[in-house]
């Protein structure tokens, strides 16, 4: 017996962060907490609009054109997926990095991915020091684990990292914050959503670990990723379909 394989569930990655937006606009989509317990979410709806104003940013300030790669390394913070999500708008493809690479590692991937942007971790910010004269005509932007909460718990948790913890180093190279880039007046201006890269383009550069040599490359296409999120919704309907239900990654 043969199997028939899924169709993809939408056009492009941001196509389908957009449905569930209309779908689920304000139920949690995504929720961080911290060590002390504190506790912060986005709704779909937030996350669809915020990573619309990222993919105004990156388009209309920070210049990327169609095709681009960010490269982003960063930890399970609630400002990944929102920049994630607004380089894949802008039309650039996305290259995850471990955020437990060294210099070396780092250089590496860049180099190997033809990376134009780097999306870094603040707790890293000797790292991208260290690296960044090797590319000089690459920006910058910093995500911090305070994205996301709310100004109150945001200038405590900055406060505490940095000033007491001593966890943020200071950075020599120019960068943009996240929030500044969220708040930039420009990145209110409108993204062309057929700049969304599709079918057979390659929206993701995955590398391996590198246990068995040098990390190896792989370019993922839009419909595959697209295939494979129907691929789990076919097979995990029952569990994970059911409003309200929080699956921990």
């Amino acid at each position: 017996m043969s199997a028939r394989a899924p169709e993809a569930v939408a056009s492009s990655l941001p196509q389908l962060i957009r449905r569930a937006a209309s779908q689920w606009s304000d139920q949690h989509a995504l929720s961080c907490v911290l060590p002390n317990g504190w506790t912060a979410s986005l709704s779909y709806g937030e996350v669809d609009q915020q990573s619309d104003r990222m993919a105004g940013w990156f388009k209309h300030v920070a210049k990327i054109k169609r095709g681009d790669v960010v490269a982003i390394q960063a930890p399970n913070i609630l400002s990944y997926p929102v920049v994630l999500l607004g380089a894949l708008k802008a039309g650039a493809a996305v290259s995850g990095v471990n955020p437990l690479y060294t210099a070396r590692e780092l250089k590496r991937q860049l180099t190997d991915c033809q990376a134009s942007f780097l999306v870094g971790f603040d707790v890293f910010g000797a790292l991208i020091d260290e690296v960044a004269p090797s590319f000089p005509d690459m920006k910058v932007l910093m995500l911090s684990v305070a994205d996301g909460f709310g100004l109150v718990r945001r200038n405590l948790v900055g406060a505490l990292a940095k000033h007491v913890k001593r966890l943020v180093p200071k950075m020599s190279v120019p960068h943009t914050r996240f929030a500044e880039a969220l708040q930039h007046e420009r990145a209110t201006l409108p993204v062309d959503p057929d700049l969304a890269l599709k079918d057979d383009e390659a929206c993701f550069l995955a590398y391996s670990g590198g246990t068995t040599g040098d990390p190896k490359g792989v370019a993922l296409t839009s419909r595959g990723l697209l295939i494979n999120v129907a691929q789990v919704q076919s097979m995990s309907a029952e569990r994970l379909q059911k409003p309200g239900l929080t699956a921990v990654l």
